[in-house]
């Protein structure tokens, strides 16, 4: 996984009535992406993996988000993936 642009991260800013004074992020990885948001007076924080390796290890990449933020509580829920490209259903994609 290698990054292929630069990470961005903005503030939400004060006029967000919901959740005023967070932030977004997002950076582009070649197999895919990945993008958070974070509410540092709430206490909150998610974050999205979006990737096309079928072989991730899940349980091993929220264990080092945990360690990295020291995330005590966390709801993980993770969307398997059936990339068509890969699994030959697009043949002509791999010409």
């Amino acid at each position: 996984m290698y990054a292929i642009c630069d990470p961005v991260v903005v503030p939400v800013g004060p006029n967000n009535r919901k959740e005023p004074g967070g932030l977004g992020g997002l950076v582009m990885i070649a197999e895919s992406h990945l993008s958070f948001h974070a509410f540092p007076s709430l206490g909150c924080f998610a974050i999205d993996i979006y990737s096309c390796q079928n072989d991730l290890d899940c349980d091993g990449v929220a264990a080092r988000i945990n360690r990295a933020f020291g995330i005590a509580k966390a709801d993980v829920h993770v969307q398997p993936r059936a990339c068509r490209v890969h699994s030959g259903l697009y043949p002509a994609a791999m010409k």
